[in-house]
């Protein structure tokens, strides 16, 4: 597996799993339960931030290589 498809994949369960904490914050009650969903949910959210600016790294050096080569 490519580090693209794996950056992909752990976004994706990153989200999934933001969207879970989200729904259950939806119908619970307990104060504890929701810190614990929210400090859940923050973390996920900081972990599809840095997945995000790894993929928009990779992303700006290709292009960068992709401009060299056109005007070499």
């Amino acid at each position: 597996m490519s580090r693209h498809e794996s950056n992909m994949l752990w976004l994706r369960d990153n989200i999934e799993h933001l969207s879970e904490c989200y729904d259950q914050l939806n119908w619970t009650s307990e104060e504890g339960m929701i810190q614990l969903l929210i400090d859940q949910m923050l973390t996920d959210l900081e972990n599809c931030k840095q997945i995000c600016q790894l993929i928009q790294k990779k992303a700006m050096k290709s292009d960068r290589g992709l401009c060299s080569k056109a005007y070499a």
